[in-house]
């Protein structure tokens, strides 16, 4: 969205567009940057090539690429330049390059690329569903710490290996490692594809880099962050075997440059103005704006003020009033509310526990075909099977022993 297109939003906010309004709401959750940017001509090869005599990376850049070490390293590329010099032998051309973007993202242009690139700088809404996740694995909930997600069990265990604790990885401040990481990824490969230029490339690094400085103290504790996050996105574990070794015990890692994760990171000044140029995130004023378009019958808003309610970001933590909003959301169609209000249900937040009524919402989700609801609909099952077989247990030990019972004091 560029400065043009805010101001309209804006404009139709105030006006009382739904729409708009929970656009706005999005801006302010996130932070906005104007991103009018003119681009330059396509990169060809031979332009490649002579990046690598001329692209140094200086100090701060370097320090920037390393938030893109881990994806760099999973495809065998350098993470100390940005151009894409030492590539697969897959990627050959930058028309494969076009490809990849497009199988991969629906990326197509400089717009579908810009549209990717801000999705995830700013860690995008599944980022939000990833987060609860890694929560509600660490919770008290019986389904929860019993039937964990599959992936995240086999690369938590695969980072203990590699030295981790176990409060190392029950600790972590979010999981956004997982879209800063991408982040990169996508910059590199939209220059190589010709879609932006190198400023552009950098500019998105540098902001996914200083939103990770000022939530992750260490390398490792962001290698970690972006890992767990990668498995409960769904993802197997193939490939990050070699990436954690190379990043962890490897001399050459460039984890162990003795570069400083927050190394030329400025603590933002959180003043929340609008001055044109830029917008930080301000949780208050998006609930305000979320607010607005849910009481005009925004889906999208209601969970989302929900998930404000529920998580205690720009409003009192309210859980009862997350379900309400959640409810509200639901019941007009949106998956993530219904997935949202079945999790309430199942673990008893803002609600009584009904995992019937759980199983009901999930089920809903499933229908429209939320794979995040299909894998709890499936746990939720287990845990009813286990405690319908545990009561008919209990029944039949009870039959058996009134029976011996009875039989005994007809044999006196």
């Amino acid at each position: 969205m560029n400065k043009g297109e805010l101001e309209n939003c804006r404009r139709a906010a105030e006006q009382g567009d739904p729409e708009a309004a929970y656009k706005l709401g999005n801006v302010y959750y996130s932070g906005w940057k104007d991103r009018t940017v003119k681009l330059e001509a396509d990169l060809s090869s031979e332009d490649v090539r002579k990046l690598e005599l001329k692209h140094k990376a200086t100090p701060q850049q370097e320090r920037d690429l390393l938030f893109c070490a881990v994806l760099m390293t999973q495809n065998w590329q350098s993470a100390t330049i940005l151009p894409l010099i030492t590539l697969p032998n897959w990627v050959h051309s930058k028309e494969h390059a076009q490809e990849m973007l497009d199988d991969g993202w629906s990326i197509t242009d400089r717009d579908s690329a810009i549209d990717a690139l801000e999705y995830l700088a700013i860690a995008g809404n599944h980022t939000k569903t990833i987060d609860a996740k890694y929560r509600a694995i660490h919770s008290p909930s019986e389904l929860d710490r019993r039937y964990p997600d599959k992936n995240f069990t086999t690369v938590k265990s695969m980072l203990l290996r590699f030295g981790y604790t176990e409060p190392e990885l029950t600790t972590l401040p979010t999981l956004a490692a997982w879209d800063y990481g991408r982040c990169g990824f996508i910059a590199r490969y939209s220059l190589w594809a010709g879609y932006i230029d190198e400023a552009i490339a950098w500019e998105y690094i540098h902001l996914c880099a200083e939103h990770a400085a000022a939530k992750y103290d260490s390398w490792r504790q962001y290698l970690a962050a972006y890992v767990l996050g990668r498995a409960l996105w769904g993802s197997d574990c193939l490939g990050m075997e070699h990436v954690l070794a190379y990043l962890l015990v490897a001399p050459t890692s460039p984890f162990k440059r003795g570069i400083d994760i927050k190394a030329g990171y400025k603590e933002p000044v959180w003043d929340f103005r609008y001055d044109g140029k830029s917008i930080d995130s301000d949780y208050t004023e998006a609930a305000k704006w979320y607010r607005k378009a849910a009481e005009l019958g925004n889906a999208k808003a209601q969970c989302d003020l929900g998930y404000c309610y529920d998580t205690g970001k720009g409003v009192p933590q309210d859980l009862v009033e997350a379900v309400e909003w959640y409810r509200k959301s639901a019941e007009q169609g949106d998956v993530t509310a219904q997935c949202n209000i079945g999790n309430c249900y199942q673990n008893g937040r803002g609600v009584a526990k009904d995992l019937k009524l759980a199983e009901e919402w999930y089920i809903k989700a499933v229908e429209q075909g939320d794979e995040d609801a299909k894998k709890r609909l499936a746990k939720l099952k287990i845990i009813k099977n286990k405690k319908r077989n545990k009561l008919i247990i209990i029944a039949v030990f009870i039959i058996v022993t009134i029976m011996s019972y009875i039989k005994g004091r007809m044999m006196l």
